[in-house]
């Protein structure tokens, strides 16, 4: 039986389409490479007895910036603040809201650099001898009381995602996309290799 030859242009198109493949592969998959947080003010668990400033989220990378998003919780899961951190390199800012002594919660959402998003949540107290008091920023909500780190993490996510649009999805939603456009390219390749071979029985 002879061997059947693939024409130049057949073979470059299946390698582009394995090409694709990989690709989507490569971002699908969890990647080491991702950025970290490697320090916060306020610190993880920490406890803040005087008012800082700012909201400082430091990671081991530059990040990229693109809808980066940010918001609190008291003790009584309710969404008190909400903001857009400013990015600067290896950086995360915002202004610090004027909170109450109590138990708090930070949930933040970012882009790493390596196009990504990523999210974190932590706890943190307020021991500066400030009465607790009412505190709401613009599109604060109640979350209700069963909520923990997980909705915190996907509140701020779904609104890094809804402020950047196709750019700030999570990285699974642009996996999707991409795969789509790889079916397309594997199934042009596979009616190229099927006329091919139809030629070569003919």
């Amino acid at each position: 039986m002879k061997a059947l030859r693939l024409p130049s242009h057949l073979a470059a198109a299946l390698l582009l389409a394995a090409a694709f493949v990989v690709g989507a592969w490569w971002a699908a998959t969890p990647a080491a490479a991702h950025d970290q947080l490697i320090s916060s003010t306020p610190a993880d668990g920490g406890t803040l007895t005087e008012l800082p400033t700012q909201i400082v989220l430091e990671f081991n990378n530059e990040l990229i910036d693109a809808a980066p998003a940010l918001l609190i919780r008291d003790a009584a899961n309710t969404t008190i603040h909400r903001a857009t951190p400013e990015v600067d390199g290896r950086f995360a800012t915002t202004a610090f809201p004027e909170l109450g002594d109590g138990s708090y919660r930070i949930a933040w959402s970012v882009v790493s650099s390596d196009g990504h998003r990523i999210e974190g949540s932590m706890p943190f107290e307020m021991a500066t001898g400030r009465a607790a008091a009412p505190l709401a920023s613009p599109g604060a909500a109640s979350t209700g009381a069963d909520s923990g780190p997980d909705d915190d993490v996907a509140s701020v996510s779904a609104t890094a995602a809804e402020e950047a649009g196709l750019a700030g999805l999570p990285a699974a939603a642009r996996v999707a996309i991409g795969i789509g456009g790889v079916g397309a390219v594997a199934a042009v390749a596979a009616v190229v290799v099927l006329r091919a071979r139809r030629g070569g029985l003919r």
